[in-house]
């Protein structure tokens, strides 16, 4: 028997199944999540879960996939805008922040995959998070020829400006204790590749 035919319902549920997804993998991590309480998450089943995505790993990759490809999307948008460098340097700073803010659970997923640099996470940091780091670095490097602080190390200079606000969400009801009451990553990163 053949999957029954799809309406404008199944973009609705597969929705709320990712955005429950990417609650429990950010909360439990991809081992510990449970396709049960995803499924509950997101109103639905565990068959229907299954209609949907045939796989936890599908779900993952999904996930992983959808998000990751939102900030693409909006770190692309902030290198086109009709400003100087510097102003589309700092929009790019603030997609990304407010890419976090909106998906705190993935500061955690992409934290884990990090440090646990195994599993079906690897794959996805290597294939979904790796090339956007790429994209910057190149936008950052041709842009910005020339108007960046001389002798910068370009990648370490990002990998800087992304860990710092990743580590910040992630360590949600410590943020602020460990970094205070007022972001400054947007400072930091101004000072960072400016000197200002």
């Amino acid at each position: 028997m053949g999957r029954p035919k799809s309406d404008s319902n199944d973009v609705a549920t597969e929705e709320r199944v990712l955005q429950a997804a990417e609650v429990e993998f950010g909360k439990a991590g991809y081992d510990a999540a449970r396709l049960d309480d995803i499924a509950a998450r997101a109103g639905i089943t565990r068959p229907s879960l299954f209609y949907h995505f045939a796989s936890k790993d599908q779900l993952y990759a999904a996930v992983v996939h959808r998000a990751f490809g939102g900030l693409r999307d909006a770190l692309v948008a902030a290198f086109m805008a009709p400003v100087p460098f510097e102003e589309r340097f700092e929009g790019t700073v603030v997609a990304y922040l407010d890419f976090l803010q909106a998906h705190p659970q993935l500061a955690a997923i992409l934290l884990r995959e990090v440090i646990g640099g195994r599993g079906p996470g690897r794959d996805l940091v290597l294939s979904d998070v790796v090339p956007l780091i790429d994209l910057v670095e190149r936008f950052v490097v041709e842009e910005g020829a020339g108007r960046m602080r001389e002798g910068l190390h370009v990648r370490a200079a990002i990998m800087m400006v992304i860990a710092s606000p990743l580590v910040q969400v992630a360590a949600g009801s410590l943020r602020e204790p460990l970094w205070g009451h007022v972001d400054r990553t947007r400072d930091l990163a101004r000072q960072l590749f400016f000197g200002r």
